[in-house]
């Protein structure tokens, strides 16, 4: 039987790359509170669970500020947990209700209490091997939230990080979090992105506020020329080849190691990827309900079909559902978004392309991502964006 708790190998970095920006007595500030915390920690180690490695905005900070911490000098480890189907269906309605959003309608009643505690029961058994009293235990969102007493229990400092929640609180918002409630009110700290994303319950003196970090040096924020760019999306599939006179699918790694763009995307589309030159609408998110992509594709279809010849093409890109393991949803979603490209007439579907881009290498799909991004033509998408807002 597989394991539930699986380790992540976070790549250490080093600080000092930050010293052009911000100089270098901020780094030395930096180094000199990782050595206090280090101390405080007598040989602890600072634990990171979440649901997934990769496939979200959590994995990929955690990727970027583990590796720093660890270039700091600090014992900083990351988990995973794992459940089965039902287990990740209750904590996607869970993430729903905290969005104020309904999600399927399913109850967060006793049953489904029991569905995700006796699944965090089982990851607890593992977690108890490896995490030891003294030990800081930071929890990511509703997945593992309900490992807090546990882990209190067996004499961790427990932190639990939210990353989600709604500017304006509704029965949705107010059912996830009496739902949560249970595991959560004997945490002693909890970190919020927004300060109106704080529950009422928890505005004791115990929530801080930390916004969510861009890592400078990602994968996702480096620098590629024009004949670069257009390499990888000729290779990954999301433009027209051939590729052009000596292509160039490399990229520098944040670990500064050479990568190279090998695996393609999988694309739902009728007839012809889009040249170079072709204007683009591009969404790039999970398949996710509320990013509403199935609205986006309404939307734009809208606005062009009364076009006999439309000067612009729709991209949708997402993960490859089935490479998300904490997201039940991911395949529904790209399920309805592909029935609603099937149901449009053809001259319509001929602009729209749905792609599921690879995510087995982390820093690969950054680079795929942000050089779909960069198809976009400003032009195009100041007058389609404007449109589409208007729905």
């Amino acid at each position: 039987m597989m394991d539930l708790v699986q380790e992540v190998h976070a790549q250490i970095r080093s600080l000092e790359r930050f010293v052009p920006l911000l100089g270098q007595t901020a780094v030395d500030d930096a180094r000199s509170l990782a050595r206090g915390l280090h101390e405080r920690l007598a040989g602890g180690v600072i634990w990171n669970v979440n649901s997934t490695a990769v496939g979200g905005g959590v994995a990929e900070m955690l990727h970027s500020l583990l590796g720093y911490a660890r270039g700091a000098g600090l014992d900083v480890r990351w988990l995973t947990i794992g459940g089965a189907p039902e287990f990740f269906r209750i904590t996607k309605r869970l993430h729903h209700a905290l969005h104020g959003d309904r999600g399927d309608g399913s109850p967060l009643d006793e049953a489904a209490h029991h569905v995700y505690a006796s699944t965090l029961c089982r990851n607890a058994v593992e977690l108890r091997e490896l995490v030891r009293s003294g030990d800081v235990v930071l929890l990511h969102d509703p997945q593992p939230a309900g490992l807090a007493p546990m882990l209190l229990a067996a004499g961790a400092r427990v932190l639990w990080r939210c990353h989600i929640g709604a500017d304006e609180t509704n029965e949705e918002v107010e059912l996830g979090w009496r739902f949560l409630a249970r595991y959560l009110d004997g945490v002693g700290c909890m970190i919020f992105s927004r300060e109106r994303y704080v529950p009422a319950r928890y505005r004791d003196g115990r929530a801080s506020i930390v916004q969510p970090s861009i890592d400078a040096f990602s994968a996702k924020n480096i620098e590629l020329d024009e004949h670069t760019v257009r390499s990888i999306l000729v290779h990954v599939g999301i433009l027209e080849g051939p590729p052009p006179p000596s292509p160039n699918y490399a990229f520098v790694r944040s670990d500064d190691t050479p990568g190279r763009v090998e695996r393609s995307a999988d694309i739902l589309r009728l007839g012809r990827a889009p040249a170079w030159e072709t204007p683009l609408v591009v969404q790039v998110s999970r398949w996710d309900p509320l990013k509403d992509m199935l609205g986006v594709l309404c939307g734009f279809s809208s606005m062009v079909q009364h076009h006999a010849a439309p000067a612009v093409d729709l991209v949708l890109a997402g993960p490859n559902v089935r490479a998300v393991a904490d997201d039940p949803e991911g395949p529904a979603v790209f399920e309805a978004v592909s029935r609603a490209f099937l149901e449009q007439p053809p001259a319509i579907r001929a602009h729209v392309h749905l792609a599921m881009l690879p995510t087995a290498d982390v820093e690969e799909n950054a680079v795929i991502v942000m050089r779909c991004n960069a198809t976009r033509r400003s032009s195009c998408k100041r007058a389609c964006t404007r449109g589409l807002a208007s729905r």
